[in-house]
């Protein structure tokens, strides 16, 4: 007790050096305080903008691109390529014709997607195994990306065969008829189970969250801007119906597509089970890149290989 009674006593007597004392331990404190707060904040902030760039050096992607014959004038079109790979574009893209009068009756709604490989063959998803097993290879996830052609409308009046829009000589008509509506959008679907080297990274969501379901899609932020799509809303293909969880944004150089789902439901819908036109690949190091390229193509014929070089 007495210890206690001498050291408020003196704490009186010395009001000026008291203060003075609290006061510089305050400011020490504060300082510390704020210094920890500060560098916590540029740690995160780092690597929030640095997310998006993890791997950049160390990342590859293969496709199977479709190869005109050596010489062959490219105005011809598919008629150029060899017959093997002729023959898996045309099984592959085959939905483009169908006949209206099989969509319902004389002017009855109706909604029709048609999923088409483009430029890129498919081929089968256990390739994805096979170059996991490479050596330099850290990890890899299959991806298939195809152009979705909405077509939606009335039967008209009178069905008939769809046939390409371009006008006969002498006729000045153009397009479809006035009562159906075309749109077009790029679809990839994501092995989410390996989001660091899928087509989309939960580091490019800007709003919302990264896939967790099936049932789920990311849309590009651009297009959901011009379509009008909000987080929450709903996106149908034929019957399936996808819930918008997140929005991303495509790095510097990198390929964007408008919807981003599970690759299984893709699959199913585009009737591609098990196929894929993309295969996303990291290196273990930078080094690593151009041995794991050679790799590639050495065991996958008619593979491309695009790095970050190829794309500076």
């Amino acid at each position: 007790m007495f210890y206690v009674t001498y050291m408020v006593s003196e704490l009186r007597r010395r009001r000026g050096r008291t203060v003075l004392t609290a006061l510089g331990l305050a400011v020490g404190v504060g300082l510390v305080v704020a210094v920890s707060a500060l560098s916590t904040g540029l740690d995160r902030a780092q690597a929030k903008v640095l997310k998006p760039l993890t791997g950049v050096g160390t990342d590859l992607s293969v496709s199977r691109p479709v190869r005109f014959t050596a010489g062959t004038p490219t105005g011809q079109g598919p008629r150029a390529l060899p017959r093997a790979e002729r023959s898996r574009l045309q099984q592959e893209n085959g939905g483009l014709r169908f006949g209206l009068q099989n969509l319902g009756k004389p002017g009855a709604k109706f909604t029709h997607d048609s999923f088409l490989s483009t430029s890129q063959l498919t081929f089968p998803q256990s390739e994805v195994a096979k170059v996991r097993t490479i050596s330099g290879v850290k990890s890899a996830a299959g991806g298939l990306t195809l152009t979705v052609l909405h077509l939606s409308g009335r039967v008209p009046k009178q069905g008939r065969q769809s046939r390409p829009l371009a006008p006969r000589q002498n006729d000045t008509r153009v397009g479809p008829p006035s009562s159906l509506n075309f749109d077009s959008r790029t679809v990839t679907g994501v092995d989410w189970s390996t989001p660091d080297v899928a087509a989309v990274t939960p580091g490019q969501i800007v709003a919302g969250h990264y896939l967790e379901s099936s049932k789920q899609a990311v849309l590009n932020l651009s297009y959901a801007r011009r379509k009008n799509i909000h987080l929450g809303d709903t996106i149908s293909f034929g019957t399936t119906k996808l819930h918008v969880v997140g929005f991303a944004r495509t790095p510097l150089g990198g390929q964007a597509s408008d919807v981003y789902m599970d690759l299984g439901v893709l699959q199913k819908l585009s009737g591609r089970s098990g196929r894929i036109n993309t295969i996303y690949v990291r290196a273990t190091s930078a080094s690593q890149v151009g041995r794991v390229a050679t790799a590639i193509r050495t065991r996958f014929s008619g593979a491309s290989v695009t790095t970050a070089k190829d794309l500076a």
